[in-house]
């Protein structure tokens, strides 16, 4: 006998939902719009002031280099951040990579010119890096490649090299016109660090003022805060810091046996325990490309900047003959060096 089964009939399934709890009560109380308070009622005539802010008035106030931010040698080898620094301004000033035309170096390839043998991550750069160091450094690639290059102290309030008769805020102006200037780099000695300067941003203080011209509107130095943007080799810390100019000032005019860590602000003024009192070794460098005639922004930068009166000798370098002409690429091949 044959069964047949009949196709199983298909449920349905319906759900009901309670949306009572849902729906507001009649009775509730509505949130008050807060922002109507602020807001006048009524119909009225808005009359809106033209902006007359533009690139080159913001330029004034707002500067960031990328060509500078593009030399700074990072990470940096281990305790080697003056030598990472004289390698990114050397880079900014006569390489492609920045406003040169010469093939960019790295800082082994700087390390190698100077003396130093690998590995050059067990060498412990701190004892023997100081300022006078640096500018040394600097000279001799200079020197190596056969490019005109001069360095100096540009603003130490403190200590030995100290800079007569500048003021922070003249300090300032110079370092601005410095910034905007493609012939001259920087590099800033804080707590056992250096690192080198590459923009600045001037911040009005009043919201009114924030597509303002600074020359015009913001005559008062009360009325705005210059913050300078400042690039770091170490990969341990930020690529680029933004410090108050203030505070850099505050680094600069401490004396032992006070100290003031930059990059730790948090941290305060601390009191080191040692026996010696006055001077500080915190400064700003400058380094720049010099040719036969400086032009007129170069001379306002460093008429009231004086050489460094320590001896940076430059005797004990093995040169190669260079020629002076810096756009021929083909100088900078560092194969085979015969130190």
């Amino acid at each position: 006998m044959e069964i047949q089964s009949e196709p199983s009939e298909k449920i349905g399934c319906a759900w009901e939902i309670d949306l009572d709890d849902w729906s507001k009560s009649s009775n509730s109380k509505r949130k008050p719009n807060l922002s109507q308070k602020y807001i006048k009622k009524g119909k009225r005539k808005v009359e809106i002031a033209p902006c007359l802010m533009n690139h080159d008035l913001m330029i004034n106030r707002k500067m960031l280099d990328v060509r500078r931010w593009f030399c700074i040698s990072r990470p940096q080898l281990w305790k080697s951040c003056g030598m990472s620094s004289v390698v990114s301004c050397w880079n900014y000033l006569f390489s492609s990579l920045g406003t040169g035309s010469l093939n960019p170096i790295r800082q082994e390839d700087a390390l190698s010119i100077l003396g130093f043998e690998e590995p050059f991550n067990e060498i412990h750069f701190g004892p023997f890096t100081g300022n006078a160091t640096l500018m040394r450094w600097f000279r001799k690639l200079c020197i190596f490649f056969g490019v005109k290059g001069r360095c100096s102290y540009f603003y130490k309030p403190h200590g030995a090299g100290k800079t007569v008769g500048i003021s922070p805020d003249s300090a300032l102006e110079s370092l601005q016109q410095g910034l905007r200037n493609s012939n001259s780099a920087f590099i800033y000695h804080c707590h056992n660090h250096y690192m080198c300067p590459i923009g600045y941003e001037i911040v009005p203080q009043s919201p009114k003022h924030a597509y303002s011209d600074i020359k015009n509107d913001m005559n008062s130095t009360d009325e705005r805060k210059t913050w300078i943007l400042v690039g770091d080799t170490s990969k341990k810390q930020p690529g680029i810091h933004c410090i108050p100019w203030e505070e850099i000032t505050k680094d600069l005019n401490n004396e032992m046996p006070y100290l003031y860590d930059i990059r730790r602000r948090y941290k305060g003024i601390k009191k080191l325990n040692t026996r010696k009192e006055g001077g500080n070794i915190h400064c700003l460098m400058i380094f720049r490309k010099c040719s036969n005639h400086c032009s007129d922004t170069t001379k306002r930068i460093l008429q009231q900047i004086p050489d460094s009166n320590n001896n940076i000798a430059d005797e004990g370098i093995s040169t190669t003959q260079f020629h002076n002409n810096m756009e021929d690429d083909n100088l900078t091949q560092l194969i085979d060096l015969e130190i």
